[in-house]
């Protein structure tokens, strides 16, 4: 069975059997709370997140409407990069500038990011957190995509005579896709924003499902170390690599780290 099933499937049931503690528990509001109060300190959360991803990394921000000491509703936005599972780094001798050229994936046909908007849940198990300690709960959340499927540039050596430039900057298609392929030619990898212009805009869909541990839940401060699964899909296969297969989802595990404030 492959390997990412596996572990879906177990963080799946870890979550399932952590949820089941949470729906058969009898919500009690914390003690030093007055049985006439709401039992709500703060209105708000907002949070900054930077997140490694098993092909990429991503950054985010996160708004949330407390409810209760154990649910909150978030909103959230999330810029992530990808890539390919078969896709790795090459670097190649100095240039023929005498400079050292940048490493470049050979192989590969577009660079890939996404823009997820969403919104869902936060809850905790327990109330734990009201006296500093740290308070585990998951979060589920969904909402839309947008992914940019970039064309991916390479310097290659240019067949023009002399008084040319003696390297150019080319995307594979069908009448360069010699050159694009030919590692005697290559020089390195083109700046990131060349192309940029040209990205095809993919609209899908995404969702995520997470395990939080967060100090100090009812403080003022947000921290948190939130363990994940991500999942997005679009209308068709996201051309990555040239010569690999190419599918129209990812599906990744995520660690996250949340730093913010309560209001």
């Amino acid at each position: 069975m492959n390997k990412t099933v596996i572990w879906g499937l177990l963080f799946a049931a870890l979550l399932s059997l952590a949820a089941k503690g949470v729906f058969s528990q009898t919500t009690v509001q914390p003690k030093s709370i007055s049985e006439s109060s709401v039992g709500i300190i703060y209105d708000n959360e907002w949070a900054a997140q930077a997140r490694l991803i098993t092909r990429g990394f991503g950054l985010g921000f996160h708004w949330g409407e407390i409810e209760t000491y154990y649910k909150t509703n978030i909103y959230s936005a999330h810029l992530d990069f990808f890539r390919h599972i078969k896709q790795s780094r090459q670097n190649r001798r100095p240039s023929i500038y005498n400079s050292v050229a940048r490493p470049f994936a050979y192989g590969k046909q577009n660079s890939f990011f996404s823009l997820k908007v969403g919104m869902g849940s936060k809850r905790y198990f327990s109330e734990k957190a009201r006296q500093r300690g740290l308070a585990v709960g998951f979060t589920y959340q969904g909402g839309i995509a947008l992914g940019f499927e970039k064309p991916y540039y390479l310097e290659v050596l240019n067949d023009g005579d002399f008084t040319q430039r003696a390297t150019i900057d080319i995307k594979y298609e069908e009448e360069t896709a010699d050159q694009f392929l030919d590692l005697s030619r290559i020089q390195g990898a083109s700046g990131f924003f060349k192309g940029l212009g040209e990205a095809n805009i993919i609209p899908g869909l995404h969702g995520r499902i997470e395990l939080n541990l967060a100090w100090g839940a009812f403080e003022e401060e947000v921290r948190s170390l939130d363990v994940g699964l991500l999942l997005e899909i679009y209308p068709r296969n996201i051309e990555l690599m040239i010569n690999e297969q190419n599918a129209p989802y990812f599906l990744h595990f995520y660690i996250n780290f949340q730093l913010g404030k309560r209001l």
